[in-house]
């Protein structure tokens, strides 16, 4: 149960005229879809090593990867995960199915069994790569291919949806997709797990529209700031656009921190969105990435963006 008077449904152009006219209905926001945003020596270069050898790994701490799901079987991220939960949507109307195993038309469902992790169409990767750049620990002497959190702890939360529509996939069909209430549901997820994990920040690197202004007519709006009043930062990905004057959602919502990307030579990532609530830059061109699905110590893929910035900033926020 959410802890702000809101709900999700579908409605039909005469069911939103009688709510618009309702004196019980305060207001009315489109349930927009996000996407996951496209995507060594990262975590050195913003002093993880130096943190290290000072003692601090992020023990004791907790984030939140707030995203397509963790594969917590993966070598680096063993025993890392320590509670997970799944909200999904289900629409016939949008050709919406739901990516956790419950079935309905709002899922919900918690508990270590909640997270499915196929490997079909690369999903749960973006989340698995995200929680092994901020918390990942491989084992090594010297924390050597961790991520900048590595004796962190993981609390790893599904968002998304599938959806099989090429006006909304392109050719990429069938594609993921993130509406708000569920990443709603999953903020307040966090929310309800702060008496019982010590918790730095949820990372958020997912992607909508973007705006050259403070997004204060969000439905995150509020649990953001509970969150921040409980301690808990929320981190998102300003977006891969190359925009100079406005930030992807959830980005620009009032009270998130923008994590833009730079380059191993200190410079703005030429894909990075940029506005004046950019609050933070971090290496997020050519990481090196733990794959899922694949239990090899070391193996990894290297991509760019700036969801990777914004989960080496979840780490230092633990550290």
């Amino acid at each position: 149960m959410l802890t702000f008077p809101i709900i999700a449904l579908s409605a039909s152009a005469d069911d939103l005229k009688r709510l618009q006219q309702s004196p019980y209905v305060a207001d009315i926001i489109e349930d927009n879809m996000n996407f996951p945003l496209t995507l060594t020596a990262s975590v050195n270069k913003i002093g993880g090593n130096a943190g290290w050898a000072l003692g601090y790994t992020g023990a004791g701490q907790t984030v939140a990867v707030i995203d397509n799901g963790v594969d917590k079987n993966h070598p680096y991220l063993i025993n890392k995960v320590v509670k997970e939960a799944c909200f999904s949507t289900t629409s016939k109307a949008q050709k919406v199915t739901s990516s956790c195993r419950k079935k309905g038309s709002r899922d919900t469902k918690t508990g270590a069994a909640s997270l499915t992790c196929k490997f079909q169409d690369f999903a749960c990767t973006h989340g698995t790569l995200l929680a092994s750049l901020a918390a990942g620990n491989s084992g090594q002497a010297g924390f050597a291919g961790s991520g900048v959190a590595p004796s962190a702890n993981i609390i790893a939360v599904k968002v998304d949806s599938l959806i099989k529509n090429k006006r909304v996939c392109g050719s990429t069909t069938p594609c993921s997709v993130f509406f708000d209430s569920d990443l709603l549901r999953g903020l307040e997820f966090v929310y309800k797990q702060r008496n019982a994990f010590r918790i730095a920040a949820a990372n958020v690197s997912i992607g909508g529209s973007s705006s050259p202004k403070t997004c204060k007519k969000s439905p995150i709006k509020k649990t953001v700031a509970k969150l921040r009043k409980a301690g808990i930062a929320t981190l998102a990905a300003t977006g891969n656009d190359g925009f100079n004057n406005k930030l992807s959602t959830p980005a620009c919502v009032d009270g998130v921190i923008a994590i833009g990307a730079s380059t191993d030579t200190d410079t703005v990532a030429p894909f990075t969105n940029s506005a004046s609530k950019l609050a933070l830059l971090a290496p997020g061109f050519n990481i090196g990435l733990a794959m899922p699905g694949v239990n090899l110590p070391g193996f990894e893929v290297v991509a760019s963006g700036t969801s990777l910035s914004a989960a080496l900033a979840t780490g230092a926020w633990a550290a």
